[in-house]
């Protein structure tokens, strides 16, 4: 997680702008640049509420019924975990397509005759 904090502290349309500066602007390197700059939120979102519902009740009951790890982490934990991961999916979309706009409005995006 040091790693991700040293990621989240770089302001990304800097980053966004040197490597497409170096790599030449296109739609794929762009995609690819967002995916790597944006892991980071959902690692810390997941981790988060990984250890938040570990510790709750259900997860106690679950444990005392004899369940197993592996039914207890996909079946109690990561569906409970599903829906914020959901909301900051679709939060990003938005970020995406503001992120992508001004790259382009830049001139560091796709062609013009490109739909994004």
């Amino acid at each position: 997680m040091r790693f991700a904090d040293i990621q989240l502290a770089l302001p990304f349309i800097l980053m966004a702008i040197t490597v497409i500066a170096i790599v030449g602007p296109r739609v794929d390197r762009i995609i690819i640049l967002m995916i790597v700059s944006q892991w980071v939120q959902y690692a810390r979102l997941v981790r988060s509420s990984v250890l938040s519902l570990r510790a709750r009740e259900f997860v106690q009951v679950a444990r005392s019924y004899g369940l197993g790890d592996r039914k207890i982490i996909f079946g109690h934990i990561l569906a409970n975990a599903l829906g914020p991961l959901i909301i900051l999916l679709m939060l990003n979309v938005a970020n995406n397509i503001l992120l992508e706009s001004s790259l382009t409005f830049l001139g560091l995006g796709a062609n013009p005759q490109t739909t994004t």
